[in-house]
């Protein structure tokens, strides 16, 4: 935000704080490429959904598809600069909209399509998991722990978290 690093990975919803806190012009670029030669980064979603047991189950459809898939709600997501369009025709308009910052939009879009992967919480319930490998992972970021021994010490809770993702998706398909 100082104008310190040539390079920060951002997602759309970092947008908005960008149009209202830097005073220099900024733009998009393809992730950096490791040795498959083509870039590659993880994808994120908004993860709008609702629940099985509300009280109010067509309401809460109705909302869904209303910030997923109707336009109205698109484009009150998109001027929010909350995330890019999801409907492929809107999305591509925004990318080709000169008004709106970054230029290089159509990076979003690569990346849907192309550069995008997974990341495993993606594949799983919940992602406490997985978050809880990174909670205290800066003992070896600091070099004062290995990372075998820090793996051998998170894994255990790690497969608790996981245990119980499992059971809470068998749960909710009940």
């Amino acid at each position: 935000m100082r104008g310190q690093l040539a390079f920060f990975p951002v997602a759309p919803w970092d947008l908005g704080t960008f149009d209202t806190e830097l005073d220099f012009e900024y733009d998009m670029i393809p992730w950096p490429v490791g040795k498959t030669g083509e870039p590659a980064t993880y994808t994120g979603t908004m993860g709008i959904a609702a629940s099985a047991n509300t009280k109010h189950p067509e309401l809460a459809a109705e909302l869904v598809i209303y910030l997923t898939a109707a336009e109205e709600g698109q484009q009150m997501l998109v001027d929010e600069r909350i995330q890019i369009p999801n409907l492929k025709d809107m999305a591509e308009e925004w990318v080709a909209d000169d008004s709106i910052a970054p230029a290089n939009k159509q990076e979003f879009i690569n990346i849907i399509e192309d550069s995008g992967r997974h990341v495993p919480p993606d594949l799983t319930y919940n992602g406490e998991w997985f978050d809880y490998f990174f909670t205290n992972v800066q003992p070896v970021l600091d070099g004062e722990q290995t990372a075998e021994d820090y793996v051998a010490e998170v894994q255990p809770k790690m497969q608790d978290f996981l245990d119980s993702a499992i059971q809470l998706e068998e749960q909710s398909k009940q």
